[in-house]
C-alpha cells in the first residue's frame, strides 16, 4: 500500500512539471478500467451485491470526468442515471464521454440555492478539477507534501468559477442511489436533500475521509441509516478507508452475502 501511493505520488509529481502527462495518463487509466470493466472506485463493486431494480434511478452528484457514471453503467446497465456537475469544462467533457448520464444538471448541490463560487485548486498553474469545492478550505486542503514531492506551498493557486447552486429537493427525484463526491460538502448536499430522502430512501454512497459520518446518521436517524462498507465481503457497522454506504432500514434487505 505504501509503495503504491509512492508511485502515485511520483506520477502526480511528474504530471504538475509536464502538464500534457496527466491527460495522457487518465485516458490510459480510463482505458484500461474499459478493458477490465473495473470500475473507478473499488467500493463501488458493492453494488453487485445490491439487488438493484431494473430502471431504478442513480445520481451521481459531483460527476467530474463521468467515471463514477460510467463504473455504475459497467456494473448496473438497466439503471436510469442523472449526473450533477457545475464546473463547466467538466459538463462538456462528460457531455461526450463514452455513455454519459442520460440527464446532465450543470448545477452544484447544496442546502440552499444561490449562485456561489466553485473553487478549482491550481499547482504550478494545473488546474485540479476533481478537488474543486464550494468550501476554499476543502478546495486547498489536498495539495500538500503528502500528495506531492517537493511541494511548494506557494505555488499552489485558486481559480473561482460562479456556478449556480440548488437543493435535490428541488428536483423532484426519486433516486434508488446517490453517489456524492464534492470535497467536503456531502453533509450539506443531504441537508439540502430531506425530503427527497424522507420519500424515497435512497442508498447514499461518499468518500468517507472527508464524511462526518456521525453526524450525517444523526442527520438520517429518522430512516434507520446504516453504514455497510465493501471489501470483498458484507461487513456492516464499519468504514473503509475510502467510500462507505448508508443504507436506510427499508433497504438492507437488498444486499446479498458475498
Amino acid at each position: 500500500m505504501e509503495l503504491a501511493r509512492l508511485f502515485r505520488k511520483v506520477g502526480r509529481t511528474a504530471q504538475v512539471h509536464i502538464p500534457f502527462l496527466r491527460e495522457l495518463g487518465k485516458s490510459a487509466e480510463h482505458r484500461l478500467r474499459l478493458l477490465t470493466r473495473a470500475p473507478h472506485d473499488r467500493e463501488l463493486q458493492g453494488l453487485r451485491l445490491i439487488d438493484v431494480p431494473s430502471g431504478a434511478l442513480f445520481l451521481d452528484v459531483g460527476a467530474n470526468r463521468g467515471w463514477a457514471t460510467h463504473s455504475i453503467r459497467t456494473i448496473c446497465p438497466h439503471v436510469r442515471i442523472d449526473g450533477f456537475e457545475p464546473n463547466p469544462e467538466m459538463a462538456r467533457r462528460i457531455a461526450h464521454a463514452y455513455r454519459p448520464p442520460d440527464t446532465l444538471h450543470t448545477v452544484a448541490l447544496s442546502n440552499r440555492a444561490g449562485e456561489f463560487p466553485l473553487y478549482v485548486p491550481t499547482y504550478r498553474g494545473l488546474a485540479f478539477d476533481g478537488l474543486a469545492s464550494l468550501s476554499e478550505t476543502e478546495a486547498r486542503r489536498w495539495l500538500s507534501r503528502d500528495t506531492l514531492l517537493g511541494f511548494d506551498p506557494k505555488c499552489v493557486g485558486i481559480r473561482q468559477i460562479a456556478v449556480r447552486v440548488a437543493t435535490l429537493d428541488s428536483f423532484g427525484l426519486a433516486p434508488f442511489f446517490i453517489k456524492i463526491d464534492v470535497q467536503g460538502h456531502e453533509y450539506d448536499v443531504i441537508a439540502g436533500g430531506l425530503a427527497t430522502i424522507a420519500s424515497s430512501k435512497p442508498i447514499i454512497f461518499a468518500e468517507s475521509q472527508v464524511l462526518d459520518v456521525e453526524k450525517v446518521l444523526e442527520l438520517l436517524s429518522e430512516w434507520g441509516y446504516r453504514v455497510w462498507r465493501f471489501d470483498g465481503a458484507r461487513q456492516a457497522g464499519e468504514i473503509s478507508e475510502q467510500n462507505v454506504y448508508l443504507v436506510p432500514e427499508s433497504k438492507i434487505g437488498l444486499i446479498r452475502a458475498p
